[in-house]
């Protein structure tokens, strides 16, 4: 009789574990029906507790286990669940928009997929991202070893000369850009100076970095390094008196630096910024964002010269602020209103 009451209570687990599987119920139903159905399949975790905290307190330890299989895999059975569900919000957003696994969980993937032996197509199916995604980070962790996917690059570096700089000091530029960023670059794109062609080619080569130059009278060979430049001085150097002493002039080219790199959207990185495209966040352009309510206009008139300017949408605040106290440095945020 003992025996026979513990099957039953075993095969009362099972059940209510598979009564809390809720079906997908018909759309022509009643909704007193459909009420009905959710009312009493919310009965079943407290059935389930029931028959559970019986079997684990039993003096069979078959029992016991059983009861500890049972609760295991309801509860795998709920994080599948709940990773469909994300999963299926995730793959409506166009891969564009999606946002990047951080370095550290690029590693992480990685290691998962050694562990399941997934094929970099499974993988990538899991994950929502490609087979060559896949197959390039694996190229890198083959290659450069795990930290190659977890160091964190700099995306600017600057250096400040009082004439042509030469070879020598170019390559001590690179050397403080790779031990800030504890990782050399891929290419090096310039034009064809003759400081260029001797020392840095081999310093490019000690680093094993494949040094890229711009054709001769060639307008936008090297586009990328031209339309930094012309940033700079249009949003940088014009916009402010330029101070002649060398310090101060660093000082000023590392806060247009920081500023580009930080709070600058780029137009070629779909308006996100350097730095929230190598640390795989969401870009604050893609926030959530609340239209003005009616009643509640913007203020007129013109803004203050100093401090913070401020305008009212919702019940949110637009700020405005100005990094280390440059005018032509905008830093933008919202902020609820008090």
């Amino acid at each position: 009789m003992k025996l026979s009451r513990d099957h039953a209570d075993r095969e009362s687990v099972r059940a209510a574990a598979t009564t809390t599987e809720l079906p997908d119920l018909p759309h022509d139903w009643p909704e007193h029906v459909k009420a009905a159905v959710l009312h009493a399949t919310g009965l079943a975790p407290a059935a389930l507790a029931r028959a559970r905290g019986w079997c684990a307190d039993s003096p069979i330890a078959r029992v016991r286990l059983a009861a500890r299989v049972d609760q295991l895999e309801s509860e795998v059975a709920m994080l599948r669940e709940e990773l469909r569900i994300k999963d299926a919000r995730m793959a409506a957003l166009p891969p564009e928009r999606r946002p990047h696994y951080p370095p550290a969980e690029r590693l992480a993937v990685l290691a998962l997929r050694a562990a399941r032996c997934w094929t970099a197509a499974e993988t990538a199916r899991r994950f929502l991202v490609t087979a060559a995604t896949i197959a390039s980070w694996t190229k890198r962790l083959d290659e450069q070893g795990p930290d190659a996917l977890v160091r964190v690059p700099v995306v600017v570096a600057t250096g400040l000369f009082r004439k042509e700089p030469t070879a020598a000091e170019i390559c001590a530029v690179l050397d403080r850009a790779v031990a800030k960023a504890e990782h050399a670059p891929k290419h090096t794109v310039t034009d064809r100076g003759a400081q260029i062609q001797g020392e840095c080619g081999d310093w490019c080569a000690r680093h094993g970095v494949k040094p890229r130059f711009g054709a001769i009278s060639k307008h936008g060979s090297i586009a990328v390094i031209e339309r930094f430049m012309r940033t700079l001085k249009d949003e940088g150097l014009r916009r402010i008196a330029v101070p002649l002493r060398r310090a101060d002039m660093a000082v000023e080219v590392g806060h247009f630096a920081r500023w580009y790199n930080e709070h600058r959207p780029h137009e070629t990185l779909r308006g996100a910024t350097p730095a929230e495209v190598r640390d795989a966040v969401r870009p604050a352009k893609d926030a959530l964002r609340l239209q003005t309510r009616p009643g509640v206009p913007l203020p007129r008139g013109r803004p203050p010269r100093d401090g913070p300017r401020r305008a009212r949408c919702g019940a949110l605040v637009a700020v405005v602020e100005r990094l280390e106290g440059r005018r032509h440095l905008p830093i933008v945020s919202l902020r609820r209103a008090a």
